[in-house]
Formats: C-alpha cells, sequence, structure tokens
C-alpha cells in the first residue's frame, strides 16, 4: 500500500474548519450511551482534514500541518500523532481502557472551568441533528480527530560511471541505490564472490604453464649453446701428439772381467787397530819370508 504524502503547507480550503466554539455530540448508540463530545462535526472528515485521511493513515511527511500541534510519537513506529491547537490537547492516555471508538479519537482534553455551551448533537443511527445547551464541568472530556506522520525513510541514488577501456568500447553508467537508515549493509553476491574465485585461481594457473615454459625454453638454449661450444672446441684442436718411442736393439754384453785373488808377494803392509787405537802392523812378508808384525 502506497503511503500518502502530507505537504508541510496543506491548509483546508472551506472556511470556518478552525472555530473553537464548534462543538457536537457524536452519538452512536443512544440505548447504549455510546457517544463522544467532539470539536467539530463529521463533515470535517471531507471538509477540514486532507482528502485520503483515515483514523489509521499515517502520512509521509515532515511536520503537522497548520493550527495543528504535535502531541505524542510512537516509540515504535516513530509516527507522530498531531491534535489541533484550539485547546491543550494531548494523546489518550495508555492506562485507558480503549473503547469502540478509541482509534478514531486519538486526541482528548478537558474543560477548564464548568459553564454552559451550545452543541449540535448528531445520532447517526436515525440520521437526526438537534441543537441543545448544555452544562460543562472541569470532568467533561471533549476530544477531537487527529493526523498522524511520519518522516519517510530518504534515499540517495549515486551514478558511478566506468570510463571506456579502448576507444571501441564503452559501459553504461551504473546506478546505485543505497538506502539513508543504517543497517542495511550491501556487498558481494554469492555469485559475483564465486566469479572472483574462479578468476584467480585461472590466472595463478596461467601464470605458472608460462613460468614453467619460460624455465624450459631457458634451460634448452643452455643445453644447446654448451652442446654447440663443445663440439667448436673438438674441430677446431690438433690430435694428440704421440709420445717417442725408444727401440732398444738386441746386442751382446761386454765382457766382466772375474775377480781374481790377491797375489802372494804383498808389498803393501797391513794394517790394524789394537785394543787402544793403536796402530799395528801385521805378519807381513818380503821377497817370500815373513817378517814378523810391526
Amino acid at each position: 500500500m502506497t503511503t500518502p504524502s502530507l505537504p508541510a503547507k496543506w491548509t483546508p480550503t472551506r472556511p470556518g474548519c478552525y472555530r473553537a466554539d464548534d462543538f457536537w455530540i457524536w452519538e452512536y448508540n443512544s440505548k447504549a450511551l455510546d457517544a463522544r463530545t467532539v470539536l467539530r462535526g463529521p463533515t470535517q472528515t471531507s471538509d477540514c482534514l486532507p482528502s485520503t485521511w483515515d483514523a489509521s493513515v499515517t502520512y509521509a511527511g515532515t511536520a503537522c500541518p497548520a493550527d495543528y500541534t504535535s502531541a505524542c510519537q510512537d516509540a515504535d513506529s516513530g509516527a507522530v500523532t498531531c491534535c489541533p491547537t484550539a485547546y491543550d490537547y494531548s494523546c489518550q492516555p495508555p492506562t485507558w481502557t480503549p473503547g469502540v471508538h478509541a482509534e478514531d479519537f486519538r486526541c482528548v482534553s478537558q474543560f477548564g472551568t464548568p459553564g454552559t455551551i451550545t452543541v449540535t448533537q448528531t445520532d447517526f443511527a436515525v440520521n437526526t441533528l438537534a441543537v441543545q445547551m448544555r452544562n460543562i464541568n472541569t470532568k467533561l472530556h471533549l476530544y477531537a480527530l487527529a493526523v498522524m506522520y511520519a518522516e519517510p525513510t530518504s534515499t540517495t541514488t549515486t551514478m558511478t560511471t566506468t570510463p571506456p577501456s579502448d576507444e571501441t568500447s564503452t559501459s553504461m553508467p551504473t546506478s546505485t541505490t543505497s538506502p539513508a537508515a543504517s543497517g542495511n549493509k550491501s556487498g558481494l553476491s554469492s555469485g559475483q564472490a564465486a566469479g572472483l574465485g574462479v578468476g584467480a585461481a585461472i590466472a595463478a594457473v596461467l601464470l605458472g604453464v608460462l613460468v614453467w615454459f619460460i624455465y624450459r625454453r631457458r634451460k634448452a638454449s643452455k643445453a644447446s649453446v654448451v652442446h654447440e661450444t663443445l663440439g667448436a672446441t673438438m674441430s677446431s684442436s690438433q690430435p694428440p701428439k704421440s709420445a717417442p718411442v725408444t727401440t732398444w736393439a738386441p746386442g751382446e754384453l761386454t765382457a766382466v772381467t772375474p775377480p781374481t785373488e790377491m797375489p802372494h808377494d804383498q808389498s803393501a803392509p797391513l794394517y790394524e787397530l789394537d785394543n787402544n787405537n793403536g796402530v799395528v802392523w801385521l805378519d807381513r812378508t818380503e821377497n817370500g819370508r815373513r817378517i814378523g808384525r810391526g
């Protein structure tokens, strides 16, 4: 259901809507004594209130209309109840036992002094009107119809334009609506998060393949260079020289003089050491004769 809006400067178009002495008795059931003393008559719902008014309608607005003032505010919904400024109205106390028409008459006041007033009485059962004088006292309540409003939840629209990635491709602006009230947080959807994860995994695999391909290519290039260098070195070097070989020809050994005994005629004297490290001559012979020790 669309919430109707209430302009801040709204005023009724019919004259006499704000008369402070326009007292009425709205009688629903005379036998059950079901009646209310109300400021203004039943026609005010069409002549002196917004066209979409209903006792349960809460308008989207920011302030009470002219000649109405804030009487109370609901703690849960934040709705403000506006009552006429003609009298000191307040919202019905929560301790009151709600009646059949409690929702219709949210504003309640009391007469400050005793006196006599002119009252127009309407009987809804028989559809009659009667004007009469009535005595009032400080215990008599005076009810009124209320106008309720609540400040709307504003929304702000942010336009985000993504620049084109190249000269031939462009992207349309993205409209994002974010509520002004706190507590409503937005984030990546599960599909977007899964897409980001898959994209990151594919990028990692491609990067690994690229690194492996570069490594293999560099390794093959180095092996080719070493092979070519070794081949060039072996082809350009001189063949190894052979060591000179010495050839031995068979020959005859030279004659060796066999050992001989010394001649008996020893001309040289023989010597030996004695116990005192002295030199002594041994026996000697001279011309075949033994001469003796020296």
